[in-house]
């Protein structure tokens, strides 16, 4: 994790595979958990644009369809063989990232 000035962040880490032992298998996602000053915290998953296990989550499928872009890591390239993804996480206001209850996450 490399946090710059202006409250960007980097996270490295391997993407995780289909959750096939469930049930309804789950997409590969990233589990977000936010504690800032002023809330006692917030919980997000981030999912892999483009994978087909998107379309039958049933996380993503419990929610609006003009929401479930917010929660998509965009490919920005590579580097040194290494895929990047991108995602801009809004707190409040406009194009707000959904945020869910522990339990459903």
């Amino acid at each position: 994790r490399n946090r710059t000035k202006d409250g960007d962040f980097t996270l490295t880490t391997i993407k995780p595979g289909v959750d096939e032992a469930l049930e309804t298998p789950r997409a590969p996602n990233i589990t977000l958990t936010i504690f800032s000053d002023g809330i006692m915290r917030v919980v997000t998953q981030l999912f892999f644009d483009g994978e087909k296990a998107n379309e039958t989550d049933p996380l993503l499928l419990s929610i609006d369809e003009e929401l479930r872009d917010r929660l998509m890591m965009k490919p920005d390239g590579e580097e040194n063989g290494i895929k990047k993804y991108k995602i801009e996480i809004i707190m409040a206001g406009k194009n707000e990232t959904p945020f869910f209850d522990d339990l459903l996450s």
